[in-house]
């Protein structure tokens, strides 16, 4: 028990006063001793004694989000890359001259395709029958239609013009006689979609006539001699040369090779373009899976006609200077699909048995 004369004052004792000051110094020594921060009085009980590892993150977090000068520039890019990838537009371009016999038949099948095609560019090369108005007719139903005039006969010129007013990321180049299949315009998107580094500028398909008496007998003689043959094909393959019924360029293919496409009309335009691609440092892929139905109409064609139509092919490679392929086509290829066509002739007028129409066509 305290003494007495301690007791009494209405203050704290003697006592307690050391005891007070005691326990505060010991408590600072032990943190100078261990150097160690003094936990602060106002702290909660509750929160933990060590920061959590999440906060040296949490601003890393907060500007992930944010497109700085750096890190933004190259999400930009990638985004940019991205949006052409998926928005590539196609665009198809029809040359025509007196074409009111099937050019009513092939809008209708590519119009029919309208969710994967965003133009069609009908050129009127001076027909002189109801082309242009069949041409308005379906117009004025679809507004994907348009129609472009050339004054200048010739295929060449007719391509060109169509070509040149094109829109699309990708162009398509087919004759008013082509007949697309119902998921042609679909490959064809998919296709260049998948080619994100833009290793093909050009690709085109097989073309097989359509309404022929003996059926396919004729496509599978020619796979046996066209470069565009072998069924059991990869996917894809390098082909040196495009086939105009069914060729499809990129935007900037056509912008590479406008200048040095030649406005010959004694030459395959289609032979051409594919060698003014590889000229360019491209490269022309031929898909398997991708094929149009062509018009007999030249097959109907009398030989000495079809003659002068084939020469053509060691003309064009000749102009490219590419001499040993122009050799190899006068000497094996073409005499080989002449005799063809001279049998196939007989097969078709001895199975019709009615009087051949002429040979039409883009002169």
């Amino acid at each position: 028990m305290p003494h007495a004369g301690l007791l009494g004052r209405g203050r704290p004792t003697a006592v307690g006063r050391p005891r007070h000051r005691t326990r505060c110094r010991s408590e600072h020594a032990r943190a100078v001793r261990s150097r160690r921060r003094p936990r602060p009085r106002t702290r909660s009980r509750s929160a933990p004694r060590h920061p959590q590892p999440r906060r040296r993150n949490r601003p890393r977090a907060r500007t992930a989000g944010r497109r700085g000068p750096s890190s933004g520039r190259r999400t930009g890019v990638r985004n940019r890359q991205e949006n052409s990838v998926s928005r590539l537009t196609l665009s198809v371009v029809i040359p025509a001259f007196d074409e009111e016999e099937s050019i009513g038949s092939c809008l209708d099948l590519l119009c029919a395709q309208a969710a994967d095609i965003d133009e069609i560019i009908v050129v009127d090369n001076n027909s002189r029958d109801r082309t242009a108005d069949i041409v308005a007719d379906r117009a004025a139903r679809s507004p994907l239609i348009r129609t472009v005039t050339e004054h200048r006969q010739g295929l060449v010129f007719a391509r060109n013009a169509g070509m040149d007013a094109a829109r699309g990321d990708l162009i398509a180049r087919i004759d008013a006689d082509t007949r697309v299949g119902p998921d042609w315009a679909r490959t064809v998107r998919d296709f260049v979609t998948r080619d994100t580094d833009g290793h093909w500028w050009a690709v085109c398909g097989r073309g097989e006539a359509y309404d022929l008496p003996y059926g396919t007998a004729a496509a599978q003689a020619k796979s046996r001699f066209s470069p565009f043959g072998r069924r059991r094909a990869p996917e894809v393959r390098d082909v040196p040369v495009l086939y105009g019924s069914n060729m499809i360029l990129r935007r900037a293919t056509w912008a590479a090779i406008r200048d040095r496409v030649s406005d010959r009309r004694d030459v395959f335009e289609d032979v051409d373009m594919g060698l003014c691609v590889r000229a360019a440092g491209g490269r022309n892929g031929f898909l398997a899976d991708l094929t149009v139905g062509v018009s007999p109409r030249r097959m109907h064609s009398p030989t000495g006609e079809f003659v002068r139509y084939m020469v053509c092919l060691p003309r064009t490679l000749m102009l490219h200077r590419r001499f040993g392929l122009a050799l190899a086509a006068a000497a094996l290829y073409v005499p080989g699909v002449v005799v063809l066509h001279a049998a196939r002739l007989i097969v078709i007028r001895a199975a019709t048995r009615a009087p051949i129409p002429a040979a039409r066509g883009m002169p």
